[in-house]
């Protein structure tokens, strides 16, 4: 365990410091160079027995304040790339949820979602009142926490690999609540917008055009 944790602190520092170099000094074919990065990483981290997550993450955290220049393109490389990732991650992730089991452990997976949500509201009440924040970051920060995916999935994955005989449950109820979350967190999080000020909750309507103008385009 000390190792994973370490070793997977250690790979990623080197691993990001190395794309910091090449941000730095060649700066060429970045698309292609994201997809070398993460096969790399996620290889390297196999062969040395570390998390891939977590060197994953910490390469990313050294490249972005390592470098003063380029990691903004980088990262849209990266998102470029990540695409079809992200459609057959995703779609593996749904196929994985075995209906027979949901039903009888979704009354556990909205339990979660309510404590997860009474904790986010929580800690965003206290930090705030601690921060003197305004009073519209009081009531409604928490609404934009709620949404969760991504690396979220991706420990489920893990756990489902280390606990072989009660994986495909524990899988079935995180992705369960994981699901809850992103579907609920949205909207929370446009209903925060909205009643902050911040956007209007009126969608905006394309400007008229006037029938001169309209002449005068033809």
């Amino acid at each position: 365990m000390a190792w994973e944790i370490g070793g997977s602190l250690i790979v990623g520092a080197v691993l990001g410091g190395a794309t910091s170099l090449y941000l730095r000094f060649v700066r060429s074919e970045l698309f292609l160079f994201a997809i070398i990065v993460a096969f790399l990483g996620a290889e390297i981290a196999n062969l040395l027995h570390v998390e891939t997550l977590l060197t994953l993450l910490v390469a990313g955290f050294v490249t972005e304040n390592a470098t003063k220049r380029g990691s903004a393109e980088l990262l849209h490389a990266m998102e470029r790339s990540a695409a079809p990732v992200f459609v057959v991650f995703f779609a593996l992730a749904g196929a994985s949820i075995a209906l027979g089991e949901l039903a009888s452990i979704w009354p556990l997976a909205v339990g979660i979602v309510a404590v997860r949500m009474l904790a986010i509201w929580g800690g965003c009440a206290i930090g705030a009142r601690m921060g003197n924040a305004s009073l519209f970051e009081r009531r409604y920060t928490w609404m934009g926490l709620i949404a969760q995916a991504g690396v979220a999935i991706g420990l489920v994955t893990v756990i489902a690999e280390a606990y072989p005989e009660r994986g495909a449950a524990m899988r079935t109820l995180f992705l369960s609540v994981i699901a809850i979350n992103q579907l609920v967190g949205p909207i929370l999080a446009r209903l925060a917008l909205v009643r902050s000020g911040e956007v209007s909750a009126e969608p905006e309507q394309p400007a008229a055009t006037s029938p001169v103008a309209q002449l005068t385009d033809r």
